[in-house]
């Protein structure tokens, strides 16, 4: 940025020295005035040859003339060769000033490419951690044989179920400091519903998880479910849902987040026998890498340098 403004300020500079050197050269041109002339007077006994020829024109200098004249015309020599440095120096100027523009305009796509492929890579290179999937345990008893029976089916009445989250990396460079944060009830079953999430850095345990590797996170509901809730669960008025936010830091320093939101009813299947959680319709997102506002134009980036 130094750089480009110093290359239009000096054709600036360059051009303003120009026109002041003409406006000089023009104050300093001389004005020779035009001699006095005299016409000699005819003696009286010429005056019949005087009637016959015509008046010449003499001109009549002193010394002190001559010897300002002489020094005007020889100033006017010495000038005159300074008008071709004059127009010269106006058209190296005009031509330093479009060079240090066209610089000016080319390195500034230069650092448009240079960061829009800094921009690609590191999308390309930056970790990327997803909800790869959660199984749920201990929920209601299953009419399978015991030898087909899920980690879904009720094996202790006096506690509640629990959710496994499945965490992911699926980029090309380590998650730092991974904190999840996550809730689990039963809520009355909607399928656009987004539930709030509870941010808890204070408690929450840092980690970091590698490229495609993986983390577990579990969460459980603190008491036995109701019958009512069961029956809900089985009908589909009712579902178990887990949710919450994933918050790491990729290899470039920057601060990333992941949403999940899942459910658990009869809607993802038979209850007690299935062990997978659906994702709801929202609350699953994570950050964007936005590209730049649109570039400035020419004018508005002449404007800005000559202003800072």
């Amino acid at each position: 940025m130094l750089t480009k403004r110093m290359a239009l300020f000096a054709g600036i500079l360059s051009l303003l020295l120009a026109l002041e050197s003409t406006t000089a050269c023009r104050a300093q041109a001389p004005h020779v005035q035009k001699p006095v002339t005299a016409q000699q007077t005819p003696n009286v006994d010429d005056k019949n040859e005087q009637s016959a020829a015509p008046a010449v024109a003499i001109n009549v200098y002193s010394g002190e003339q001559n010897q300002k004249l002489d020094h005007r015309l020889d100033r006017s020599r010495d000038i005159s060769p300074e008008w071709w440095m004059v127009g010269l120096t106006v058209v190296l100027a005009a031509i330093g000033t479009g060079q240090g523009l066209v610089f000016w305009i080319q390195a500034g796509r230069l650092k448009a490419t240079i960061d829009q492929m800094q921009k690609t890579e590191r999308r390309q290179l930056r970790a990327y951690v997803f909800i790869r999937g959660m199984t749920i345990r201990n929920v209601a008893i299953s009419n399978l044989p015991p030898k087909s029976r899920t980690v879904a089916h009720l094996t202790d009445p006096k506690r509640g179920p629990s959710v496994g989250v499945d965490i992911t990396n699926s980029g090309e460079t380590p998650a730092y400091q991974v904190v999840i944060h996550g809730d689990i009830d039963v809520l009355d079953y909607q399928e656009d519903i987004v539930l709030p999430i509870t941010l808890n850095y204070t408690r929450a345990s840092r980690q970091s998880i590698p490229p495609d590797g993986a983390a577990m996170i579990g969460r459980a509901i603190n008491r036995p479910l109701t019958a009512d809730e069961v029956d809900g669960i089985m009908n589909g008025t009712k579902a178990i849902y887990a949710w919450g936010r994933v918050d790491y830091t990729d290899a470039f320093n920057k601060t990333r987040w992941t949403t999940f939101q899942y459910f658990y009813n009869s809607f993802s299947g038979t209850v007690g026998a299935n062990a997978t959680l659906t994702a709801c319709a929202q609350g699953n997102d994570g950050d964007r890498d936005h590209d730049e506002p649109p570039r400035p134009s020419l004018g508005a980036r002449i404007l800005a340098a000559l202003k800072g």
